[in-house]
């Protein structure tokens, strides 16, 4: 019995220490990564969908597909590919294939839907309005870090 009480303890103690038992607030699920096919084109809609921004993607909900496939393989023609991920901080990566780097705009707070913040593992993503910067990874992506606010 005490071996059964000691083994109990020590798994929850370790379980609490990765933010499962709700005592450790600052847990953030890090290590997940979803892949995303969503309708339209990476643009700003008063600058007729050209720059980088979310504005002119299709986020109703209906024609988004959580995929397992890799940025490299080929998306259906007038859907983009959108690779994101919870990075520390209180923060999205989002990585996608586009030629352009620059200024990644949001003109206002923008909430993702729950189908894909509850893939993140949250019930609620909204990015932050501003003005971010992108980068090329190694990969040749463009990868831009956008402030969140994550429930």
């Amino acid at each position: 019995m005490k071996q059964f009480i000691f083994t109990t303890v020590i798994a929850f103690c370790f379980l609490s220490n990765l933010g499962f038992a709700g005592t450790n607030k600052s847990f953030e699920p890090t290590d997940i990564i979803i892949t995303i096919d969503v309708d339209g084109e990476i643009g700003i809609k008063d600058k007729k969908c050209r720059g980088i921004s979310l504005e002119c993607l299709d986020w109703g909900g209906i024609n988004i597909d959580i995929v397992k496939a890799q940025l490299t393989e080929p998306v259906k023609p007038g859907k983009e590919r959108i690779q994101l991920q919870v990075v520390s901080g209180g923060k999205i990566k989002m990585t996608f294939i586009n030629s352009e780097t620059g200024d990644f705009e949001l003109q206002k707070d923008f909430v993702f839907n729950e189908k894909i913040a509850n893939a993140l593992g949250y019930k609620n993503i909204t990015l932050l309005q501003g003005k971010y910067r992108t980068a090329k990874n190694r990969s040749g992506f463009t990868e831009v870090i956008v402030d969140a606010r994550l429930k």
